[in-house]
């Protein structure tokens, strides 16, 4: 037994010190251990519409009676590759009725805050994202009812929306 555990330690030495590595060969380039996944029943990946940057603002602001103020998080999904010059905002159809402001809570940590304008609780929200490094448009998965003078979602704990990718323009 004692003989086994010997040789088995001996090899092991023998082949950390021979320098065993996985090489291409010549020009010493290191091999991929895992090449990309190819689905030969999806020959070619999805490909999405880009978008010029939103302008988005809220139009007559004296015509609404109320506010609200909703501060939010995008899903793990987007969250990586937020940028500060993306943009995020609310809407009511295709009415825009409040742009978000990207605040630094703490590093790597950023919450969306917007007043949102409104009349009545019967109107129902939506959010829009902006990607400015993709230059992909996101809607809301969900929607959610303006609450006047309410509050949806604090800094200290901001309600993440669920995102999705506008595939068409």
């Amino acid at each position: 037994m004692k003989k086994n555990i010997l040789y088995t330690t001996l090899l092991l030495i023998v082949f950390s010190l021979m320098g065993v590595s996985c090489s291409k060969g010549g020009d010493d380039e290191s091999i991929v251990p895992n090449p990309p996944v190819v689905n030969p029943d999806v020959p070619n990946p999805p490909s999405y519409p880009t978008f010029d940057s939103p302008n988005w603002f809220v139009s007559n602001i004296s015509t609404f009676e109320h506010t609200m103020t909703v501060s939010v998080v995008l899903p793990d999904s987007l969250v990586s590759g937020e940028q500060p010059v993306d943009k995020l905002a609310v809407f009511v159809g295709d009415d825009c009725r409040g742009v978000a402001d990207r605040i630094e809570v703490y590093a790597g940590r950023n919450v969306w805050m917007a007043m949102v304008y409104g009349n009545n609780t019967l109107e129902v929200l939506s959010f829009k994202y902006y990607s400015n490094t993709t230059k992909y448009m996101y809607q809301s998965n969900t929607t959610m009812n303006f609450i006047v003078d309410g509050t949806i979602g604090t800094i200290d704990s901001p309600k993440t929306i669920g995102m999705s990718i506008v595939t068409e323009k």
